[in-house]
């Protein structure tokens, strides 16, 4: 606001200034000056301070109406910027038509028009949620149906080719109730009313946790997780949700760090929370990095199906820390590997 206040403050100033010295200037250019060197030269003084006294409130006045103008101006577009921040940022309620929508200039149309724009924009990703929620319980059903009647068919299959088949058949079936699984989670999250109340935890008791279960997991592929630094921090959110969000990180490095290789995780406590994965696998391109918390993106063949992951975990936590007021991003390592980094806001006293 400060800019756009002082942009509209100096040009109508300057625009009153500038108006007021030429009206001045024409007034004694136009103005006839009596005859005589002598009379002419008595009346300098006088009309200089006449000039003076009459000229000081003027410019007094002028920037007291240009504040008044420039800040009539600026509030509204203040008050818009602020509704379109916020509802970039998840927050699809923002409207601004009770507080502009009264106006009938420009302004006034552009809050309206902003408002119709959100509108649109909330039901749609309201119908989507709504939809991708409704399709993964419709899918859960027969699913598990259908894992129950493999169970039956592979107890009465004697033919060794035949079982093959029938446990390709099943991981498939697993990995689409892992995917289904992932699809529901990523549509609660954006549902508050499916949310959990926020509570106040030790984020450092979660990530022990996380990187032991994850480092007896990663043993059997001759891998392994370790905490480099842990600092004891308190935030404020929905545990399970925050706890998911990190697991889903430290599981998908253990996916790609090469064999023989440790995933490094760490925990600093300072002004925020910040979380750091790396591990040492084939990395990201760079033109890549941000678009792999996207729902889905598969970067190439290093990092895609074959690895066993649903191509959701990156986007649910994507979701998770920015509805916790943090921020993700990634980055490739020096020394090759990707890290990725969480911010998370410390619990407020």
């Amino acid at each position: 606001m400060r800019r756009i206040f002082l942009r509209f403050f100096l040009a109508t100033l300057g625009a009153m200034i500038l108006a007021f010295v030429v009206g001045i200037g024409l007034t004694f250019w136009l103005m006839p000056m009596p005859h005589g060197v002598e009379l002419r030269e008595s009346i300098r003084p006088i009309a200089g301070t006449i000039i003076l006294v009459r000229t000081v409130p003027a410019f007094v006045c002028m920037g007291i109406v240009c504040y008044l103008l420039a800040r009539q101006l600026a509030r509204p577009m203040e008050k818009l910027r602020t509704a379109i921040r916020r509802f970039a940022a998840g927050d699809l309620d923002q409207r601004v038509s009770h507080a502009l929508g009264h106006r009938h200039d420009e302004i006034g149309e552009l809050a309206r028009d902003f408002d119709a724009m959100a509108e649109r924009i909330a039901t749609l990703l309201s119908s989507q949620q709504r939809l991708l929620r409704d399709i993964s319980h419709e899918l859960r059903s027969p699913l598990a149906r259908q894992q129950i009647a493999i169970g039956l068919v592979r107890e009465r299959i004697e033919d060794p080719r035949a079982r093959t088949a029938i446990d390709r058949v099943e991981l498939e079936a697993e990995r689409l109730n892992d995917l289904i699984a992932e699809l529901l989670t990523l549509a609660r999250i954006d549902n508050d009313a499916e949310q959990e109340a926020p509570t106040r935890f030790d984020l450092a008791d979660d990530l022990r946790s996380i990187v032991e279960d994850a480092n007896f997991e990663a043993a059997r592929r001759n891998r392994s997780v370790r905490i480099v630094e842990c600092q004891p921090c308190l935030v404020e959110g929905i545990q399970s949700v925050l706890r998911r969000a990190i697991e889903n990180v430290v599981r998908n490095a253990v996916r790609y760090t090469a064999d023989g290789t440790t995933v490094e995780v760490t925990l600093q406590a300072g002004s925020q929370v910040v979380v750091r994965v790396r591990d040492h696998g084939p990395g990201v391109a760079e033109n890549a990095l941000g678009d792999i918390f996207r729902p889905f993106f598969r970067v190439d063949d290093a990092r895609g199906r074959d690895s066993g992951g649903t191509g959701i975990g990156l986007a649910i936590t994507h979701r998770a820390i920015h509805r916790h007021g943090g921020t993700i991003q990634a980055r490739n390592a020096d020394s090759g590997g990707l890290e990725i980094e969480l911010t998370i806001p410390l619990a407020t006293t």
